[in-house]
C-alpha cells in the first residue's frame, strides 16, 4: 500500500507539471486565437441574405425626401445654408462570433455621381461617428415615412462626441463621377482608428448594429459654411451601377481557438485534482 501511496504522489506531481505546461502552452500559443476578415455590404456579403439599413436626414429635422437609391450628405447654401444633410447607416454585426477582439475597421464608399455643377470643388473633410440609436429606414420624408434625425424609436438621437474616422472628398472632382462611365467613380475609405474600433467592439459585445453617421464637420466652417458641398454615393438598394458600389464595413476580428480553451479547461482540471489532499489509504 506505502509503494501505491508513493507511486500516486509521484502521478500527482506529473499530473501538475503537465496541467501547468497546458496552461502556459493554451496561454501563450500564437495559436490561441484565429485571425478573420469579413466584409459587410448589403446584399452582396458575407451573403445575399444579409441587410443593412441607410438614408439621408437633414440635422434641421425638416422634411427630406429619401430616393432609395443614393445617400446624400454635406453642406447646402442660399435658403438652406446651415440645414445640412447627414448620411446614416446601420450594420447588424451577428455574422462576427460573440467573444471576437475586433483588430480593425473600415468604411468604404463610392461616389458613382456628383452635385455638380451645383456644389463648390475642393477637397474637404468628412466625419465618420457613431449615432446613438437605431432609425427606421423608410422611403418617404424625414418627418413622416423615413428616417427622423431628431425623434427616432421614440428617443433622441445624437453624435459622438468626436469623430471616429475622417477622409478627404471632393464634391466637385476634376474629373467628375458619371453613373455610365465607371472609370470616373470615386472610391473613399475611411480608415481604422483606436475610437473606430472601440465603438464597434462595443456594439459587437451589447449584440447591437453598429449605427454610424457621415457628415461635414458641425462647425461653422463645415456643415454651417453657407457652401454647397453635397455628397452622392450609392445607398443599400443600389441597382444602377451594381450592388458591388454599396457602401462596405470591413472588419478584422480575431476569435479564440476552441482547442486552446479545451486545453486550458483541461489544465485547470488537472490542477484542481493535483492539488486536493489525497485521501489516506
Amino acid at each position: 500500500m506505502r509503494s501505491i501511496m508513493v507511486v500516486t504522489r509521484r502521478g500527482l506531481g506529473t499530473l501538475r507539471v503537465i496541467g501547468l505546461a497546458i496552461v502556459a502552452t493554451a496561454a501563450q500559443s500564437p495559436g490561441d486565437a484565429w485571425a478573420a476578415l469579413i466584409t459587410l455590404q448589403s446584399g452582396v456579403s458575407p451573403s445575399i441574405a444579409y441587410q443593412t439599413q441607410d438614408a439621408h436626414v437633414r440635422n434641421d429635422n425638416l422634411a427630406q425626401t429619401d430616393n432609395n437609391t443614393r445617400i446624400v450628405f454635406g453642406s447646402l447654401a442660399g435658403a438652406s445654408a446651415g440645414k445640412s444633410l447627414r448620411g446614416l447607416y446601420s450594420y447588424p454585426l451577428t455574422d462576427i462570433p460573440a467573444g471576437a477582439t475586433i483588430d480593425s475597421v473600415t468604411f468604404t464608399v463610392v461616389q458613382v455621381d456628383a452635385d455638380s455643377p451645383a456644389s463648390t470643388g475642393g477637397d474637404v473633410t468628412v466625419e465618420l461617428r457613431s449615432v446613438s440609436q437605431g432609425f427606421s429606414q423608410g422611403t418617404g420624408t424625414g418627418g413622416t415615412g423615413g428616417a427622423n434625425w431628431n425623434n427616432t424609436f421614440g428617443a433622441a438621437m445624437t453624435l459622438s462626441a468626436a469623430p471616429l474616422s475622417v477622409a478627404t472628398m471632393n464634391p466637385n472632382p476634376l474629373v467628375v463621377p458619371a453613373q455610365a462611365t465607371p472609370s470616373t467613380w470615386i472610391t473613399t475609405t475611411f480608415p481604422s482608428t483606436p475610437d473606430f474600433v472601440a465603438a464597434v467592439q462595443s456594439q459587437l459585445d451589447a449584440n447591437l448594429p453598429f449605427n454610424f453617421s457621415l457628415l461635414l464637420p458641425p462647425t461653422a466652417s463645415g456643415e454651417g459654411s453657407g457652401v454647397r458641398r453635397v455628397f452622392r454615393t450609392p445607398s443599400n438598394s443600389e441597382v444602377g451601377t451594381g450592388a458591388g458600389n454599396r457602401p462596405i464595413l470591413t472588419i478584422n476580428y480575431t476569435v479564440p481557438e476552441p482547442t486552446a480553451i479545451i486545453c486550458i479547461l483541461m489544465g485547470a482540471g488537472l490542477m484542481a485534482a493535483c492539488w486536493r489532499r489525497p485521501s489516506a489509504v
